[in-house]
């Protein structure tokens, strides 16, 4: 049986590394006692599949895992053990179940941010240009990058209380922490990681970029 939980990540679990999540993940299911099916193979471990990683101290509320259990339970019933099992900064927010592997980590292309900002609104113009021929510098694992960023940003807008942008995130995928770095940089902002927060997850689909949940209702 396939089940996919969508869950949040906020506090103390923002600094926790996205392997620490996985094993954090494999001692909620043994302590709520849903037997997951593990792999075959020498090296055998529980068959869990998350989403693309974030960078440490961003908060999300749209993380998912798919899960291959044993026992057939209902959604509701598997979200509730997972809920009562899991470590405080994690969260169960819904539980789709499957017959077909969602494969999220594969079909993800996109994903939707919030920068709080209380002086965005001021430049509001200058943001929302960025789609357009915007470049960013950072460093990475000791290596300098420049990213032409105007085409990773799908999608643009701010209000009077920061800025939500639709950005790559995939296998093609543009940093948040360094787009809010370079933004600070470039614009007099101070985006802190703490103001940063994954909205929702969005996959590739023939008829265009799907919000997850929708796309999981699908598959159900």
């Amino acid at each position: 049986m396939l089940i996919t939980v969508r869950f949040s990540k906020s506090g103390n679990g923002t600094f926790v590394a996205h392997t620490d999540i996985l094993r954090a993940l494999n001692r909620t299911f043994r302590r709520s006692k849903i037997t997951v099916n593990y792999s075959s193979g020498f090296n055998k471990h529980m068959c869990l599949n998350l989403t693309q990683p974030l960078p440490l101290g961003i908060a999300s509320e749209c993380e998912y895992v798919t899960a291959d259990i044993v026992d057939e339970m209902s959604s509701d019933v598997f979200l509730q053990k997972f809920n009562e099992n899991c470590p405080p900064f994690l969260h169960g927010e819904k539980a789709y179940v499957t017959e077909k592997k969602p494969g999220l980590a594969s079909v993800i292309t996109a994903s939707r941010f919030f920068f709080r900002s209380s002086q965005a609104y001021e430049i509001k113009d200058k943001i929302e240009g960025c789609k357009e021929g915007y470049v960013i510098h950072y460093v990475h694992g000791g290596k300098e990058k420049t990213v032409e960023a105007g085409a990773l940003i799908y999608d643009i807008s701010v209000n009077k209380e920061g800025i939500e942008a639709l950005i790559a995130s995939g296998n093609v995928n543009l940093r948040s922490d360094a787009l809010a770095q370079n933004w600070n940089n470039d614009f007099g902002l101070k985006i802190e990681l703490g103001d940063i927060v994954r909205k929702e997850q969005y996959a590739s689909t023939p008829e265009g970029l799907c919000p997850v949940p929708e796309y999981m209702e699908r598959l159900s």
